[in-house]
């Protein structure tokens, strides 16, 4: 199984984003039929975790040989909830998804295979706006019940001020 990586940037100022790498070499079990192995990303909806999609990233890893990444959002399961509310806008979650992938070397100039990228929620809305911004880097984009930027929680942060979203992240800090 994939270790836990650490995609911290170097700045200390940066908050930990946990990320989890299941890589195809590790496999049990590798069907021999499959030829395409792919790097696949799977993002969660909104407070939620990794582990919502670790049961299909383990099954995408053992039955095709897929490499998967499951990572945590800023303020969700094993990473650093921000001081700066504004890190939770989709815009800074697609720049924190870009840094975990050029961190592990899935994104960037000369990478030898694009992306599948799936989301669910608000997964689904940063797939969307990452495979916009970087079409070069992704291959296949999977949508679970993707959510639109209308949603309570963007209205929270984009709308209602600054104080109404340091209520949110108080009251979900133990989510």
């Amino acid at each position: 199984m994939g270790a836990p990586h650490d995609t911290a940037m170097s700045s200390s100022a940066e908050p930990y984003t946990f990320s989890l790498l299941l890589r195809a070499e590790d496999a049990v079990r590798r069907s021999t039929w499959v030829r395409d192995r792919r790097r696949v990303v799977l993002l969660h909806g909104w407070l939620q975790d990794h582990a919502s999609w670790l049961s299909t990233a383990h099954h995408l890893r053992r039955q095709y040989g897929h490499s998967v990444l499951l990572l945590d959002w800023l303020h969700h399961g094993r990473s650093e909830t921000p001081t700066d509310p504004a890190a939770l806008s989709p815009d800074a979650l697609v720049r924190q998804l870009r840094s975990t992938l050029e961190h592990i070397c899935w994104a960037g100039p000369g990478q030898p295979s694009r992306l599948t990228i799936g989301g669910c929620s608000l997964g689904g809305a940063v797939a969307m706006m990452y495979t916009n911004l970087y079409p070069q880097d992704v291959d296949r984009l999977v949508l679970v019940a993707p959510a639109g930027f209308n949603e309570p929680w963007y209205r929270v942060i984009t709308h209602a001020g600054r104080f109404s979203a340091n209520a949110l992240i108080r009251s979900t800090r133990c989510v």
